[in-house]
C-alpha cells in the first residue's frame, strides 16, 4: 500500500516561502478575478518571486466551488531523457509542501502505470520541479482534491494519441488539467541564442513566444504540432502542452491567455532569460 510521504525540497531551496503567511499571499494576489468553469491551465514552473504573479493570474479564474474529483499535473522532465513515455508513481500518497500534504491519486496512477506507454517509476516524480511547484497553488485553490502527476517527454504522434486517449478514458467533466511549461529559455546558458545579434532581445523573444501561444489559443493541435518539431525551441513543457491540445480536441474551450513575463522583466538582464504564460481553457 503507498504510505509514503514526498517531500518537497523546493520550499527550502527558495523557490517558494517556506511558511504559508509568505506564501499564500503570493497565490491569491490575483485572486479578484472573475472566476469560470476552467477545464485546464498553462501554467509556469520557476521560483515564484520570477513567475507566481504571472501563475496567480492563471489559477485565479478557477471557481473554487467548483467539485473538480482530481487534478492532472502533466509537465516535462529536467533530470531523464524520455521518449514516448508518460511517467506516473502510486508510490507517494502524499505531496508535502509548506502548505501541509496534498493527495495523490494512487489508485488513477496505478491504473495508468498499467496501460500502454505509461511507467510507474518514483525516481522520475521524486526530484521533479515541474510538478512539486504546482502542488501549492492546487492546495490552496482546492483544498482536498488529489493530483496525478504525470511526466512526459517527446512523443511520436502516434503514440501521443495514445497516451491522450488513456488519460481521457480515466478524466472526467470534473477533471482538471494543469500543464506545467515555462516559455522560451533564452541565453548562452540554454544553449539558445538566435537573437544575439538583435538590437531589442526581449522583442524578438516576445515575438516568438506570441507566435507560439498564438497557435494554442487558436487551437489548431497540428499546426502547434509541426511548429513545435519544426522550430526545436525552447518552451520546455513543449510535449505536456501538445499533449494537453490533443486530449482536449473535441472539446469546445475558450482559450484565454491571462499573462505573460520573463525574468528578465525582473532581472534587468535578457541575455539570459526563461518567459512565462499563463493560458487557461474554460468551458
Amino acid at each position: 500500500m503507498p504510505v509514503s510521504v514526498l517531500e518537497s525540497k523546493y520550499a527550502h531551496k527558495g523557490w517558494y516561502p517556506a511558511t504559508p503567511g509568505e506564501l499564500i499571499p503570493i497565490i491569491t494576489k490575483n485572486y479578484t478575478q472573475p472566476k469560470d468553469n476552467v477545464r485546464a491551465v498553462i501554467a509556469p514552473h520557476a521560483g515564484y518571486a520570477y513567475c507566481g504573479d504571472t501563475f496567480s493570474k492563471g489559477m485565479s479564474r478557477i471557481d473554487p466551488d467548483k467539485t473538480y474529483d482530481k487534478v492532472f499535473i502533466i509537465g516535462p522532465s529536467h533530470y531523464h531523457n524520455i521518449h514516448n513515455k508518460a511517467y506516473v508513481c502510486d508510490t507517494y500518497k502524499w505531496i508535502s509542501t509548506t502548505l501541509d500534504t496534498c493527495e495523490v491519486d494512487t489508485v488513477t496512477s496505478k491504473h495508468l502505470g498499467d496501460q500502454e506507454h505509461f511507467e510507474l517509476d518514483p525516481e522520475v516524480l521524486y526530484p521533479e520541479h515541474s510538478i512539486q511547484l504546482h502542488v501549492p497553488f492546487i492546495q490552496h485553490t482546492l483544498p482536498g482534491v488529489p493530483v496525478v502527476p504525470i511526466i512526459v517527454g517527446k512523443m511520436d504522434q502516434a503514440v501521443e494519441h495514445i497516451i491522450a486517449n488513456t488519460i481521457k478514458s480515466v478524466a472526467t467533466d470534473n477533471s482538471l488539467f494543469m500543464i506545467s511549461s515555462d516559455f522560451t529559455h533564452y541565453g548562452e546558458k540554454f544553449n539558445y541564442t538566435p537573437y544575439k545579434d538583435h538590437v531589442d532581445t526581449r522583442q524578438q523573444i516576445h515575438d516568438f513566444d506570441k507566435h507560439v501561444i498564438d497557435l494554442i489559443l487558436n487551437g489548431s493541435y497540428q499546426d502547434y504540432r509541426d511548429h513545435i518539431n519544426n522550430t526545436h525551441n525552447t518552451v520546455c513543457g513543449r510535449h505536456a502542452i501538445s499533449l494537453l491540445l490533443n486530449i482536449l480536441s473535441n472539446e469546445n474551450t475558450v482559450r484565454e491567455e491571462q499573462d505573460y513575463s520573463m525574468s528578465g522583466d525582473l532581472s534587468g538582464d535578457y541575455s539570459n532569460s526563461v518567459s512565462y504564460a499563463s493560458i487557461t481553457f474554460t468551458i
